[in-house]
């Protein structure tokens, strides 16, 4: 097998202009037929399924997607442009048209990654299959992008292909920028001041959670809204303003999403003054970049906690259908995404307050 160093580290846009095709952890298995790309493939799929959810996508010439004669053929006959089929182990739609570069994504985002049999031609990173042949050396053809050839005889060696699979991986995730923010927008009605300035630790709490955060990240930034940009807490720090009002946190969340699309975001919300660097270093040491999100489990209702969690590009996907169906709560998101869910590693690690006695009482605890 010959491995191709320096198409590892390339990460550049598709033609498309977006940064992947079908999932930011995507890899193509290329060749002529009779290579043995479909095996190869196949076995690939069954070492990475071992940790992580594998998509799969299959250039296919014209195939019957469904049985003649079952109700679900015979509605698409009827007209049916769309059909959705369900059982309660799973679930089926059937389009009556192709797909596009705007609609493919948004299919296998809930995948950790993503196994392509065929496109050899596209630009995605790829693994070629070369046949007895050498045809694919031969015919021609301008491959971009090829992480490994695998001659003929060197297939059933799929622990050498992982080990390529993983750096390109890893490979990704260390070219995603790590950001952070502080989600310091709320109107604190409640707690009837501004929790963003409340003093746990000497200073304002915004301030003392962006420190927290520029310690673990590239760059930290606060995320307000317009009229609070020039408070005295906040007016000298980098500041996101919230595009998306009324829409609580998960507004801040795509707010910085929109402005920075190609970073992860370590997100705190600023009235969680037992948040420390132990806590967010257990967090990122823990974290599984291939999920939508890496989060907390709450002691209380055993729920993710979204306020203290990161969250990868592709969570913009989720987060934005759920904003389209209404839903204002990033936790409902997480709840419904297949995410990274850590034990938190002490019980009050993520205890906030929202009212002035519950301020008094945490302020006590912090000193003792």
């Amino acid at each position: 097998m010959t491995s191709n160093a320096k198409a590892d580290s390339s990460h550049g846009q598709h033609k498309s202009g977006q940064p992947y095709a079908f999932n930011p952890y995507e890899i193509a298995v290329c060749g002529y037929s009779n290579a043995g790309k479909t095996a190869l493939a196949c076995r690939l799929i069954e070492t990475l399924s071992e940790q992580h959810r594998v998509g799969y996508v299959k250039q296919a010439h014209a195939v019957e997607m469904d049985t003649p004669g079952k109700d679900s053929f015979q509605a698409a006959a009827a007209g049916a442009t769309d059909v959705f089929v369900a059982t309660p182990e799973n679930t089926a739609t059937l389009t009556q048209r192709g797909t596009d570069k705007f609609h493919q994504q948004q299919h296998l985002v809930d995948a950790d990654c993503v196994v392509v049999e065929g496109l050899k031609q596209s630009d995605l990173p790829k693994i070629v299959v070369v046949d007895a042949e050498n045809r694919i050396r031969t015919d021609g053809l301008e491959l971009q992008n090829v992480l490994a050839w695998i001659e003929p005889g060197q297939r059933d060696d799929i622990d050498a292909v992982r080990r390529v699979v993983d750096n390109h991986f890893t490979a990704v995730t260390e070219s995603r920028p790590l950001y952070g923010l502080v989600l310091a927008g709320g109107r604190s009605t409640r707690m009837q001041q501004d929790k963003a300035a409340l003093d746990y630790h000497g200073k304002p709490q915004v301030r003392h959670a962006g420190e927290l955060l520029s310690s673990h990240c590239a760059k930290a930034f606060v995320s307000v809204r317009d009229e609070q940009s020039a408070d005295a807490a906040v007016r000298d720090l980098p500041q996101i303003c919230d595009r998306h009002l009324g829409f609580g946190p998960m507004g801040g969340i795509l707010s910085a999403m929109h402005e920075h699309p190609e970073a992860a975001w370590l997100v705190l919300a600023c009235d969680l003054p037992f948040v420390d660097d132990s806590l967010l270093a257990h967090l990122l040491t823990n974290r599984d970049p291939m999920r939508p999100a890496t989060a907390y489990r709450s002691t209380s209702d055993s729920l993710p906690e979204p306020l203290c969690a990161i969250w990868e590009p592709k969570s913009i996907f989720k987060l934005l259908h759920f904003m389209g169906l209404g839903y204002r709560c990033p936790r409902k998101v997480l709840i419904n995404t297949e995410i990274c869910l850590l034990e938190q590693p002490f019980e009050y690690a993520l205890d906030n307050a929202n009212r002035p006695e519950e301020y008094e009482e945490i302020k006590k605890r912090i000193s003792q």
